[in-house]
């Protein structure tokens, strides 16, 4: 008897942890000057232990063909991978480009800011031929 309680502790204790809620917070559509039909949302993931604070990104393309272009994600005036732009390729109209979408990828910031800032650069249309 004393091992079914145990076992059933232990079975609670379990549900109970992946019945946590998610911790992360994100932000509506936002448009970034320069790219007034590219949407952006920022997810924050939190922080761990060691002061690291994660987030993602989300790009959704509202223009009515594909687009590339720079993107760069800064918290608290901190750059992510040392001021350098990160690339999008052929990103088709109504597609989202996904950046840190779960807490495995997300990309780590040293800052505790909830302010963030989205930088564009490089945007360019790109055209299908038909042939």
């Amino acid at each position: 008897m004393k091992k079914v309680f145990i076992n059933c502790m232990f079975f609670l204790c379990v549900l109970n942890c992946f019945s946590q809620s998610d911790n992360r917070m994100i932000s509506g559509w936002i448009t970034v000057e320069g790219a007034k039909d590219l949407k952006f949302k920022v997810i924050n993931y939190n922080y761990d232990n060691e002061g690291n604070y994660y987030w993602g990104i989300i790009v959704k393309n509202n223009y009515t063909q594909a687009v590339s272009f720079k993107y760069r994600l800064s918290v608290g005036g901190i750059h992510y991978a040392k001021g350098f732009f990160s690339n999008v390729y052929d990103l088709q109209s109504g597609d989202e480009f996904k950046d840190g979408n779960s807490l495995v990828t997300a990309l780590i910031f040293k800052s505790s800011s909830l302010e963030y800032k989205i930088e564009i650069k490089d945007l360019k249309f790109l055209i299908a031929f038909i042939t």
